[in-house]
């Protein structure tokens, strides 16, 4: 049963131990610590030198001091609804072991009358410094009832008073009023000492909270800009990050960045160029794939003391600004193209027109030779690709009015690779097409999405000199949209050229206009959609195509 019970104490006591503030718990623990270092030395002491009385004093005193301190562990929890009144009582019961310990000790000689000090002190710090004043005067007048209490028994023991004893008399009188004034001082003291640490406690607290504010708000500026931000030391590496820099990087979070060395995570790239080039752009390839345009630019990182300690790189995603840059490019030429186009078109046509007509008629009356008949195909056939050529330049200089009408996308697939196939006539080319079964309808104009599949399945063919396969994939992407995809077995494109291949004139090819893909993505733009190419050399090419799908009524596959 004891040893049951304590079990339980010690959990009780470990469990209360945490909810204590540390202040309390601080004091409780030097309690003991004084108590069995000071009055267990007292003890020995006394015993050595045949004090045998005073040290089983001592040593019931600090059985009472654990037995006291283990109590108010067991009832902090009904204690902590006082807490104050607690700790008047606590100090109340230090006075009265002092008391004892003092009188019992040796009154006036005893060797603890330091105890009053420290109960003194420890009241300033618990309490404030009228609580100090009052903690001192009630040590005072403890003290001087022992000392009144010690000479009135020892004058009353003794039957002849000699001069000596008048003069060992003054002497304890004197003693006892330095030690009295001494309390006095020790409370002035403390009272002052406790009030310039509690008004310097608080002037930390509200230091404390300045500074956490100031760090949040650093912190959430950090975290709120729209730009990465990674700090580095002397020999590159990464201290700290921000969200944007993670979410730009591709990566989980700052533990698969932190510690890493800064050309780990941005290959080939040094400090020192861009420190020296203030700003530079470097390509970039996250944790999905995907490939980035980044611009970096460096500063040093210096202390309060601007002492060099580090550096700062800033970077933005730079891959949709060069989009733009590069669709306001093309834009502008053609522009400037249309210009040109737009007087050439209407002078081309009309001499063209009169070839045709002239053609027609010479044809009825020339004779019927097969060497005649070659020539006529030959010219009509060039007329019709220059007319072709025209209304190429045409829908390049046009601008993207809105769509027609709702468009069944599998119907456009089907009906242009059947087409294509009899056009071309190559049994070496094979042409799949594998179209999702949900009916697929965007808006846009039919013809012209004709031609887009067209232009590609042409520009595949040209890619593929021996033959191949090509397959067509329709599909739906996030719900709202609908993606075409013409994939060859081709010879790829080249990085350097990827991004050059839907400008105007633009081609490899020793025959072309190099307005194939110029107009696709023309048209593209003009449904509001994009065409992306995903290709490498010797790995073929996808072209990828994405429309906003539409959910209007049903047009019954009309177009």
């Amino acid at each position: 049963m004891l040893a049951a019970w304590l079990r339980r104490s010690i959990y009780i006591v470990m469990q209360t131990v945490t909810q204590i503030e540390p202040g309390l718990k601080r004091y409780l623990t030097l309690r003991l610590i004084v108590a069995t270092l000071l009055l267990g030395a007292g003890a020995i002491l006394y015993f050595k030198y045949g004090g045998k009385n005073e040290a089983f004093f001592l040593l019931f005193t600090i059985t009472i001091v654990y037995l006291h301190t283990l109590l108010y562990f067991l009832l902090f929890p009904i204690l902590s609804r006082y807490l104050q009144w607690s700790k008047i009582a606590l100090i109340g019961s230090e006075f009265i072991i002092a008391s004892a310990v003092v009188a019992l000790t040796g009154g006036q000689s005893s060797p603890f009358i330091f105890l009053y000090a420290i109960i003194i002190i420890v009241t300033g710090i618990m309490f404030s410094k009228v609580a100090c004043y009052i903690s001192a005067g009630v040590s005072w007048a403890l003290y001087l009832l022992i000392a009144i209490y010690q000479f009135n028994l020892e004058f009353s023991s003794s039957s002849l008073v000699t001069s000596q004893d008048l003069f060992l008399d003054e002497s304890m009188v004197t003693h006892t009023v330095f030690n009295l004034a001494g309390f006095l001082l020790i409370g002035m003291l403390s009272g002052y000492l406790s009030e310039r640490i509690r008004e310097t406690g608080m002037k930390l607290i509200e230091s404390s909270k300045s500074l956490r504010k100031l760090q949040n708000l650093h912190e959430n500026i950090l975290q709120s800009i729209t730009s990465g931000v990674i700090t580095l030391d002397f020999e590159g590496g990464i201290i700290s990050v921000n969200r944007m820099a993670l979410e730009i990087l591709g990566k989980d979070g700052e533990d698969s960045v932190l510690g890493r060395d800064f050309s780990s995570i941005f290959s080939n790239t040094k400090i020192e160029d861009i420190i020296f080039l203030s700003r530079i752009e470097i390509d970039y390839i996250n944790s999905e794939g995907s490939e980035l345009i980044l611009g970096l630019s460096a500063s040093t990182l210096r202390d309060e003391e601007g002492e060099s300690m580090g550096y700062i790189i800033v970077f933005q995603d730079l891959t949709d600004i060069k989009e733009l840059e590069k669709r306001l490019r093309i834009s502008e030429k053609l522009a400037l193209f249309g210009q040109l186009a737009a007087g050439l078109a209407h002078e081309i046509r009309n001499p063209l027109s009169a070839i045709s007509g002239a053609l027609e008629i010479i044809g009825d009356d020339i004779v019927k030779s097969e060497e005649n008949q070659r020539l006529m195909n030959i010219a009509t056939n060039e007329v019709e690709k220059l007319n072709y050529l025209v209304e190429d330049f045409l829908i390049l200089t046009r601008p993207n009015n809105n769509p027609d009408g709702p468009v069944d996308v599998n119907g456009i697939v089907h009906e242009t690779i059947d087409f294509f196939l009899t056009a071309v006539r190559r049994k070496d080319l094979v042409v799949n097409a594998d179209c999702c079964e949900e009916q697929l309808f965007v808006m846009g104009n039919p013809h012209r999405l004709k031609q887009v599949m067209w232009n590609l399945l042409q520009n595949a063919l040209q890619a593929m000199p021996d033959g191949g396969s090509i397959v067509v994939e329709t599909g739906i992407d996030d719900g709202t949209k609908v993606f075409v995809k013409v994939k060859d077995e081709g010879v790829g494109i080249n990085d350097e050229i990827k991004s050059q291949i839907f400008e105007p004139f633009f081609t490899t090819k020793e025959v072309g206009t190099g307005l194939g893909l110029a107009i696709v993505q023309k048209v593209v733009d003009g449904c509001q959609g994009s065409v992306n190419v995903l290709s490498s050399v010797g790995n073929g090419t996808t072209f990828v195509i994405t429309l906003p799908r539409y959910f209007g009524p049903d047009p019954d596959g009309k177009q």
